[in-house]
């Protein structure tokens, strides 16, 4: 399912020139976006999650006033039969939701699969990948005409049931027209120079990053899925590093002191651990320990939280389709895993050798009394594989071969 980045992306820098695409074949379905608005719907808050806003006339809606939006969308069984205009009274709406993939098992998934391997040609710095839902009917979004940060790249799948489009000015062109003034609405900017693309149902339209831009959806309802992949720049490496130190440091500070005392300190024995265990691990490792864990979870940006099926009480094989899923460190004498994004730590001979025969192996048999009989006996290693298929590091297969 690579074809479709490899036809944007090439050595020679295709990857800096818009491309529309009527009918393209991608995994994404509307039973995904519902999942995702259905779970922003059933969060236990009456505020809606800071990954969604939602907008109204070009007015953004309030925290509470957004969940209740979403809940009224959320009532009806499919999004082809929402009643957008009376929940809207016929005003224009536009809905967007930051990192989707971590309210969608199934819509990451899709992604793990279309994507492929086209995220490891950017190794060693690699990419990150970060899901976004774009809904609604809007002459342009409340956004108004900008830029994205250099180093994105965004593919927009339109799921329909409106067409879409996009109205590009390349960057120098704009810049010189606005002096400064950059973040402008569209009744504001002159359509000389620009280019508008089409992005009808079942179309693909690729983003560069050189390019002002503004969506709209003026005829109807349109749902979008997009993609927007990321270069891992210097800056980003260094927040991935002070974020992978955050794995190893486990400063246990409480708030309350300042609460009581603005002028409170924190804690200097805490204070002293981050910066020894800093030194301790150095810069290129906790470097190699964030590229090792952006890695593992196919270079997506969501992390899903362990969400794990029971172990079955008999002997199933497991085993493990994609080994970039685990990622192994050895720092100290201790084996570092990480599984699609989650941390693990073995610091025992034994149990390092124990888990690495099976991982290597790309099979092992396991259930529910594997689990317990190894927890009862210490055997971290063996535990350890329960913890990989928790983190669908491993999967179920048939019988060995």
């Amino acid at each position: 399912m690579t074809t479709l980045f490899d036809q944007f992306y090439d050595a020679t820098g295709r990857f800096r020139r818009p491309y529309g695409e009527k009918v393209v074949s991608h995994p994404y379905t509307e039973a995904m976006v519902k999942e995702c608005l259905d779970r922003l719907a059933n969060e236990p808050n009456s505020k809606i999650s800071k990954r969604c806003r939602i907008y109204r006339n070009g007015r953004q809606l309030g925290p509470f006033e957004a969940k209740e939006f979403i809940v009224d969308v959320s009532r009806f069984p499919t999004l082809a039969s929402v009643a957008w205009e009376e929940i809207t009274a016929g005003e224009p709406f536009l809905i967007f939701v930051n990192f989707a993939a971590l309210l969608s098992h199934e819509l990451g998934e899709a992604s793990r699969r279309f994507i492929g391997d086209f995220g490891q040609r950017f190794e060693p710095d690699g990419i990150s990948i970060e899901h976004h839902l774009i809904i609604g009917k809007y002459d342009e979004t409340a956004f108004g005409v900008h830029i994205d940060d250099a180093t994105d790249r965004v593919f927009h799948f339109n799921l329909g049931p409106s067409a879409k489009e996009m109205i590009l000015w390349p960057r120098e062109d704009y810049l010189a027209s606005y002096n400064g003034d950059v973040a402008r609405p569209l009744k504001s900017v002159s359509m000389n120079g620009s280019q508008t693309y089409p992005m009808p149902v079942g179309g693909c339209f690729f983003l560069p990053a050189d390019y002002y831009h503004v969506g709209r959806s003026p005829h109807g309802v349109s749902i979008v899925v997009s993609l927007a992949l990321t270069r891992n720049s210097c800056k980003h490496q260094l927040a991935s590093a002070v974020g992978a130190l955050d794995l190893f440091t486990h400063v246990d500070e409480s708030a309350d002191d300042y609460y009581r005392d603005f002028s409170s300190r924190p804690n200097p024995d805490a204070v002293a651990n981050v910066w020894v265990k800093a030194e301790e691990i150095g810069f290129a490792n906790l470097l190699e320990h964030a590229r090792a864990r952006n890695r593992s979870n196919n270079y997506l940006i969501e992390i899903s939280p362990i969400n794990a099926s029971p172990l079955p009480d008999e002997a199933a094989w497991f085993e493990i389709r994609d080994p970039s899923n685990l990622q192994v460190i050895e720092h100290d004498g201790s084996l570092n895993v990480y599984s699609r994004g989650h941390y693990a730590l073995l610091y025992n001979t034994v149990d390092i050798k124990t888990f690495r025969d099976a991982i290597e192996a790309g099979r092992f048999e396991y259930s529910m009394q594997h689990f317990q009989n190894a927890r009862r006996r210490g055997d971290r290693g063996t535990a350890l594989l329960g913890w990989v298929i928790a983190t669908k590091g491993a999967v179920r297969s048939g019988a060995p071969e």
